[in-house]
């Protein structure tokens, strides 16, 4: 008799289910987590005008905004300022894009607003993931957990690496997140509307760089062989 699987969306999985169905628990430093936070921003006059101008906005349109609307007048234009984009790693940025793993008897699956990803016009190998929204988390959402579903998932598909980052949006804080086999962490949050808002820059292009030194690595391994 063929084994029973359960779908379920991302967008269904609470934190508790994360941690029961998943098998996930959360510790409270990482030091690949650490090392991404600690790094100090490097911006040039031109982006320190750019930084200070989305500072302002947010801070004036936060209360107003809604998901849509953060998205494209905020958050698209701090992604912008990191390359996220190697054509010849075969790399980029995808966003609102399938992903589906089925894990045991449990499929996850749903759409992923932010990911960068190998692969030219489907993703393959994801590497990053963002996850926003605008209000706190409440009875109908719950983004940490959604992005973690969404990891799992990218970790199963995955052959390596098991180590995956994650950043998830509430409004005008950023957490970061990093998922080691089993377990996960997360960041104090970021406040966007703050000086903080140059510190999740700096996060974002390390972050773009360990996805580079890890892709390019592997591709010099699969020409050796």
């Amino acid at each position: 008799m063929a084994k029973k699987v359960n779908s379920k969306s991302f967008e269904r999985w609470t934190i508790d289910a994360v941690r029961q169905n998943l098998g996930l628990k959360r510790i409270k430093q990482h030091p690949e987590l650490q090392k991404i936070l600690q790094i100090a921003p490097k911006l040039t006059a031109e982006e320190k005008r750019l930084i200070d101008h989305h500072r302002a906005n947010l801070a004036e349109h936060i209360e107003r905004w809604n998901e849509q609307e953060l998205q494209v007048f905020f958050i698209g234009h701090i992604l912008a300022m990191v390359n996220f984009e190697n054509e010849a790693a075969e790399y980029r940025a995808f966003m609102q894009r399938q992903l589906t793993a089925t894990i045991g008897d449990i499929t996850l699956t749903g759409r992923v607003d932010f990911m960068v990803a190998t692969g030219y016009g489907e993703p393959q190998q994801p590497y990053f993931f963002l996850h926003e929204y605008k209000k706190e988390r409440g009875i109908d959402n719950d983004p940490l957990a959604q992005l973690l579903a969404s990891m799992v998932a990218a970790q199963h598909l995955n052959d390596s690496p098991k180590l995956m980052y994650g950043c998830y949006v509430l409004g005008r804080n950023w957490f970061f997140v990093i998922l080691d086999e089993k377990t996960y962490a997360v960041s104090d949050a970021f406040v966007a509307t703050s000086e903080d808002l140059a510190n999740i820059v700096a996060i974002l292009r390390e972050v773009a760089e360990i996805i580079r030194v890890t892709v390019e690595a592997k591709r010099k391994n699969l020409v050796k062989k």
